[in-house]
């Protein structure tokens, strides 16, 4: 009798662990396809692309440059800004211009620190999973169980149906006050660069390969110089991008109600900074 009731049990529990795996995969699976079915496309008069983290995401409004798409994520690293240009010029001949966010949270010496953080891999693993490459997963060889245990937690919460989720202009509407407590930029662990570094040069590869016309776009900051080490930067630039067109307009003096704090733009002043963009570049075509 005992035996029976045994055997009954392993059965149950067999079955529900069988039923729950199948729900899982169904999932993935479901994500999969969803995600892979996504339109890539942009309206034809559309040919100019900005592109990055949160720098450009809240601080260019495209309404205010119409043959602009405003595409950046916030915390965004380069491997995923590579997998959405590799996307987006596939679907989009049309695409000459991609304003790259350039800074010091993309070259500095731990830049990589993000692609481990929870908070950074809990987004955009679940996001970019389907397009992930054999080599780009080895970047989370040393980190399979975290990312996995994301990825199921994941599975069924916020999934992507159009471009927009994976970047578009997001403007802050706060107001900075320069007498409060500065910020301090949080210590990240000692990863490298490594993997950042590889990725841009892929960036820059796709955009000579399609003849896009590649420029980094530093936006402005408040006293950049309390929060990086400029010099570092600077000289990563020259060393190793300079070939690549560089605007600097980190020192933009602009007042306080255009800031929403030290590293972002408002609302107000993703207006003005984006017209303050367009007219540099037509004055210097002309």
């Amino acid at each position: 009798m005992m035996i029976n009731e045994i055997k009954r049990f392993i059965l149950k529990t067999s079955i529900l662990i069988l039923s729950l795996i199948f729900i899982l995969v169904f999932l993935f699976m479901f994500r999969f396809i969803s995600t892979k079915s996504i339109s890539w496309k942009l309206p034809s008069n559309k040919n100019v692309l900005f592109m990055g983290a949160s720098h450009i995401q809240r601080g260019i409004d495209p309404k205010y440059y119409p043959s602009a798409s405003n595409l950046a994520a916030a915390s965004e690293r380069y491997l995923f800004t590579y997998l959405k240009v590799k996307k987006i010029v596939k679907e989009n001949s049309q695409i000459d211009t991609l304003f790259l966010q350039f800074a010091p949270t993309d070259i500095q010496k731990n830049t990589d620190s993000k692609y481990y953080s929870k908070n950074e891999m809990s987004r955009f693993l679940p996001l970019y999973f389907p397009f992930l490459s054999s080599e780009d997963w080895e970047i989370y060889a040393n980190n399979k169980s975290d990312a996995l245990n994301l990825l199921v937690q994941k599975v069924f919460r916020n999934i992507p149906h159009n471009l927009s989720d994976y970047g578009r202009y997001k403007p802050n509407t706060g107001f900075f006050e320069r007498k409060k407590e500065p910020y301090i930029m949080p210590k990240w662990s000692e990863s490298g660069n490594a993997v950042n570094y590889r990725y841009l040069n892929k960036i820059i590869q796709i955009c000579k390969e399609k003849k896009i016309k590649l420029i980094f776009l530093y936006m402005p900051m408040y006293s950049k110089e309390l929060f990086y080490d400029t010099n570092y930067f600077y000289n990563i630039y020259k060393n190793k991008y300079s070939d690549i067109l560089f605007l600097d307009y980190s020192d933009w003096d602009c007042p306080d109600n255009f800031r929403n704090d030290e590293h972002h733009l408002n609302s107000a002043g993703a207006i003005s900074f984006t017209k303050k963009l367009k007219s540099d570049l037509a004055n210097k075509i002309q």
